[in-house]
């Protein structure tokens, strides 16, 4: 730990688990298809120390562990598409898959809701 009391720490492995395209069912108003791209991984942080961090002037704040991430990128007719959205941490696959749930059910009524207008 650093003076300032914040834990610098540095990602150690990451393991690409998933790449899942949805189709939403629903077309917007300029007739494209309406989807998203799920990205599975697992991280590995570990701390880092004073050191390492003067070496390199780069840290993440992720705490030290293994963690489960997911992010999730709209898309339409299968291509990427609006802002590059946030990677989500969390301590078990069970929460990460609840998550991912969630995000997607609240994105398809999102969509189903815009496509109707």
């Amino acid at each position: 730990m650093n003076p300032t009391g914040t834990i610098r720490t540095k990602k150690m492995n990451i393991v690409h688990e998933s790449l899942e395209r949805m189709d939403f069912d629903t077309i917007d108003n300029k007739g494209r298809k309406v989807g998203a791209l799920i990205i599975r991984e697992t991280e590995v942080y570990e701390e880092m120390s004073d050191a390492e961090f003067e070496a390199t002037l780069m840290a993440s704040l992720v705490p030290p562990g293994t963690w489960y991430t997911y992010s999730v990128q709209t898309t339409r007719d299968c291509f990427l598409f609006g802002a590059t959205q946030p990677t989500h941490y969390f301590s078990s696959i069970e929460e990460r898959e609840i998550a991912i749930q969630a995000h997607l059910a609240r994105s398809m009524k999102s969509a189903a809701k815009k496509s109707a207008a």
